[in-house]
């Protein structure tokens, strides 16, 4: 079930997002969940692609 809502959600971005658009939202998520797995306390907020 959890491998057919990846799927589905990346499916969703490649649509609306364009090919391009979609590689980058992978390399965000592939990061994100990175971060997520080596327990480091950045919050995602923190790192949303905003620029000053």
């Amino acid at each position: 079930m959890r491998l057919l809502l990846i799927v589905m959600l990346d499916q969703l971005a490649l649509r609306y997002l364009g090919e391009e658009g979609h590689k980058d939202w992978q390399k965000e998520v592939e990061e994100l969940l990175r971060r997520l797995r080596s327990g480091d306390s950045e919050s995602p907020s923190a790192t949303n692609g905003a620029h000053a």
